[in-house]
């Protein structure tokens, strides 16, 4: 739409109001899909520490209490910078759509475009919640890889709430000391699941960062033309 010259033109006559919103926008999307990565790079480092503490410890010793307590404090820590930037991202989102009446055709677009792209982040950091997704999820529709299968109901079910639930499982079995090898081996599967796709989802929110940046740049020639 940027290389459309009816558009240029239009930015271009724009009063200097809504040319600096517009430039304002384009950075706040930089800024949130930065926080996004970060996000989600601490819900992969969060999942990797406890896999490594499986890795290392022996099965035959299966007292999991400190291996639980770090996994879950890295956890809240996770939710609570996601649960911080969801209430951020809705405001930001409530105040373009009231705000939007009235202005001229591509600076709404352009505010439109901003909006879906928060209703993307905000998606995205329902993994980091670990929160479940339903069909109708944003994320849903873009992931496509061979690690995800989107069709698959799986998709939709919370890995943290699965992990979660196997580390209890083994926890309760700290009277026998023993943990089962094959219940290790299935909480070691759902973490490298769910490491791939963080994995997957920061791939994405790369490619966006540079499509993001190039877009931005795009505007700063349009106006200082």
């Amino acid at each position: 739409m940027l290389e459309l010259p009816l558009t240029q033109q239009s930015l271009r006559t724009q009063n200097e109001k809504w040319a600096e919103e517009v430039l304002n926008g384009s950075l706040r999307l930089l800024d949130h899909c930065s926080a996004s990565k970060d996000i989600l790079s601490l819900a992969k480092e969060c999942v990797q520490e406890l896999a490594s503490s499986l890795r290392r410890r022996k099965v035959e010793k299966c007292g999991l209490e400190k291996e639980v307590e770090c996994f879950e404090m890295s956890r809240k820590n996770v939710t609570k910078l996601a649960q911080k930037s969801q209430e951020n991202l809705k405001k930001i989102k409530k105040n373009l759509l009231v705000q939007g009446q009235g202005l001229p055709s591509a600076v709404n677009v352009l505010r439109e475009a901003e909006a879906t792209s928060l209703s993307v982040f905000d998606s995205l950091l329902y993994v980091a919640l670990g929160s479940k997704s339903d069909s109708k999820s944003l994320v849903s529709k873009f992931i496509r890889s061979k690690r995800v299968l989107c069709e698959n109901q799986e998709l939709y079910t919370s890995e943290v709430e699965k992990i979660g639930g196997a580390l209890e499982a083994m926890r309760r079995q700290k009277s026998s000391q023993n943990c089962d090898f094959v219940q290790v081996q299935n909480l070691q599967k759902q973490l490298g699941a769910f490491e791939l796709r963080i994995q997957d989802l920061e791939d994405g929110l790369e490619g966006l960062s540079r499509h993001l940046m190039r877009t931005r740049v795009s505007l700063l020639n349009i106006l200082n033309h």
